[in-house]
């Protein structure tokens, strides 16, 4: 590879972004450095066209509204690899909005590629192996050093090449309908916008059969180590994980003895947090708030009995394509069609109607498993 083009200053961003404007495509990747801070942050933005690289500092420039409204354009196509991270963190820190996206982890998974990592394909696609120390990298330290910035640079060079030779896949197997309908699906990806310790508690809930006293119990932890993670301006994980987390609100210890016959390892990282912890579940046994309704609601028997036969087909349909499941049916439009139990295929149509090709499809199948 020629060496990238640094950017760190408006001059040079307005000169890229000319370049980028006479361009049709171009490949792009994030870095962040979500293993060091409680708030994370875009720290490096790469770009590549078919005949150059560039790395932005986005630490260094304060408005980067150019590059927004290239991403915004139609017309450019941006070729991501796992795109959802990248788009969610771009509205996030800077409120771009992305259209006209093609995503190579994507592509590859709808192919039934089953090492759809970046570092595999690169490997398997070219002989490439990327240095895998990076992938932990503090990308918001500066100076960076050489070596990450070529690690970095390597993580956009490709993707024009990878989705070149993907896309003439997709249309061989008669997939690229199927790829087109989730590239516009993440186009369309927020970041969330509740607090983030109700959104752990949320993500800590999910599919666990707690009783009120225990989501008390949850939801006074994750606060709490929010609370010290943002003090101290530390990931969570590096207050407490949370499979800790899971442990307490299963134990509900009342004491320090319970704490440590719970098992969990390594219990030094947590040990100085215990009277605190001991406090707040005592505190959370007393609550009398109903937490239930938005965390362990339960649906009706008939909407179990529809979900399990939508899964079910949807993962045979999964081995005919040699494909995952979420492929077939992404489970926010499962959950969809068990909710609203479509009885014709005119209303099937408009819960799926973001999703044309899944619907012309599976449409009939999806119908007759939800009637059966």
């Amino acid at each position: 590879m020629s060496p990238a083009i640094w950017v760190d200053t408006e001059a040079a961003l307005a000169n890229m972004c000319q370049a980028l404007q006479a361009s049709a495509i171009f490949g792009i990747d994030t870095e962040s450095n979500s293993l060091y801070v409680y708030k994370e942050q875009v720290c490096l933005i790469q770009i590549s066209t078919s005949d150059q690289d560039y790395l932005i500092d986005p630490l260094s420039i304060k408005d980067l509204s150019p590059l927004g409204s290239i991403l915004a354009s139609p017309e450019i196509e941006k070729v991501f690899h796992a795109a959802e991270y990248d788009v969610i963190c771009l509205k996030r820190d800077f409120n771009f909005e992305i259209h006209n996206i093609f995503d190579t982890m994507l592509a590859a998974r709808i192919l039934g590629r089953k090492n759809n990592g970046l570092g595999p394909i690169l490997e398997e696609e070219y002989g490439i192996i990327a240095d895998k120390r990076f992938q932990r990298a503090n990308w918001g330290k500066r100076p960076i050093s050489q070596e990450m910035l070529y690690y970095a640079q390597m993580d956009s060079h490709f993707l024009i090449e990878l989705r070149n030779k993907f896309i003439t896949l997709l249309k061989e197997t008669n997939r690229f309908g199927l790829a087109e309908e989730d590239f516009v699906r993440l186009t369309k990806i927020e970041p969330p916008k509740t607090p983030s310790f109700e959104t752990d508690a949320l993500k800590l809930s999910n599919g666990q059969s707690y009783q009120n006293k225990q989501l008390s119990v949850l939801m006074a932890l994750c606060k709490y180590r929010d609370g010290l993670a943002q003090e101290r301006n530390v990931p969570l994980f590096k207050i407490f994980p949370n499979q800790f987390i899971q442990i307490l609100v299963e134990n509900m210890p009342a004491n320090r003895d319970e704490i440590f016959s719970m098992g969990y390892s390594p219990m030094k990282q947590v040990e100085h947090y215990i009277q605190p912890i001991l406090r707040l579940i005592a505190e959370a046994r007393q609550n009398k708030d109903n937490h239930h309704a938005q965390y362990a609601q339960k649906p009706d028997w008939e909407f179990f009995k529809r979900m399990d036969a939508l899964r079910a087909w949807r993962k045979q349909k999964a081995v005919e394509l040699m494909v995952m499941s979420d492929i077939v049916l992404p489970k926010d439009v499962l959950m969809d069609i068990t909710h609203d139990n479509p009885s014709t295929l005119t209303q099937l149509a408009e819960i799926m109607k973001e999703n044309p090709w899944r619907y012309k499809a599976f449409g009939e199948e999806i119908l007759t498993v939800i009637h059966e």
